[in-house]
């Protein structure tokens, strides 16, 4: 083999190991931008969850602390069941998922201490319910008061009752959500000037229009956004008086007019049977 033949073999076996350098490079260059990709998504996706988690953690949720309503329930659903007859679009089912109450607070809480509204009101069931003997009484009268989006079945006024709201708006204070303090529903900017103030009063210390001396405990029979529907479907039903002990007190997610949803994720009645 001469001189020159053997200078371009070399020069082949040196541009053969150029271009594996290069290939390696580009393999090389490709594995490290695959890797950042990766670490980038996975990144953004820790970032998500993170973020997400926060979201729920400050996410108000909006809970009724209520009273069963014991020997009152049939006639309750009885009267719901009729007006529901009349009126086809009433939100309000008592055969569907809904039950009927008393409202001892209804407001939105801190999402992240859910656990500690519910604990607080098996304690309330306790701690206050084995104690004291509480009668409700609903009054004798007609379920349309006035022209509304409600049909309700008021409670006379009693001090055990009474005694109880307060106990449980107290005790539930540190875990209302700080939205509450200013959210105020339309039904409150509705009321004459004396009655809204004093409702407006009670959401910025309490964070619920209808505590301590501004508690107006009811039942719900119905709730419709058509006003002339449900007026027209409850004008001429009249309830006779009604009384229950107070046994049961619950927790649960809100439904259309501040219903009580048996069958959403936070439904718990104490004591538990």
């Amino acid at each position: 083999m001469d001189h020159k033949t053997l200078l371009l073999d070399e020069k082949k076996k040196l541009t053969l190991k150029d271009k594996l350098k290069k290939n390696y490079k580009s393999i090389l260059v490709g594995i490290i931008g695959v890797a950042l990709t990766i670490l980038v998504l996975v990144g953004i996706a820790i970032m998500i969850i993170v973020i997400t988690h926060i979201s729920s953690e400050d996410t108000p949720v909006q809970l009724n602390i209520h009273i069963q309503v014991g020997e009152c329930k049939s006639k309750s659903i009885e009267v719901n069941q009729e007006i529901l007859r009349r009126d086809q679009s009433l939100e309000i089912n008592f055969k569907n998922h809904q039950d009927p109450h008393v409202t001892l607070l209804l407001t939105q809480f801190k999402y992240k201490s859910i656990e500690n509204v519910i604990d607080v009101v098996k304690g309330l069931a306790y701690d206050y319910l084995e104690k004291v003997k509480c009668q409700v009484t609903l009054k004798k009268m007609n379920i349309m008061k006035n022209k509304g989006k409600y049909a309700m079945w008021d409670a006379i006024e009693s001090d055990c009752l009474q005694s109880f709201c307060d106990i449980a708006v107290e005790k539930l204070k540190p875990f209302v959500s700080d939205s509450a303090y200013s959210f105020i529903p339309d039904w409150v900017k509705k009321l004459g000037e004396d009655k809204r103030e004093k409702k407006i009063k009670m959401i910025k210390k309490w964070g619920s229009p209808n505590v301590f001396e501004e508690y107006d405990p009811h039942i719900t029979l119905g709730y419709d956004n058509n006003t002339e529907a449900i007026y027209n479907a409850a004008k001429n039903i009249t309830v006779e008086p009604c009384s229950f002990m107070v046994t049961h007190v619950g927790v649960a997610n809100v439904g259309a007019g501040g219903s009580v949803l048996n069958n959403d994720t936070i439904y718990h009645v104490f004591p538990e049977n």
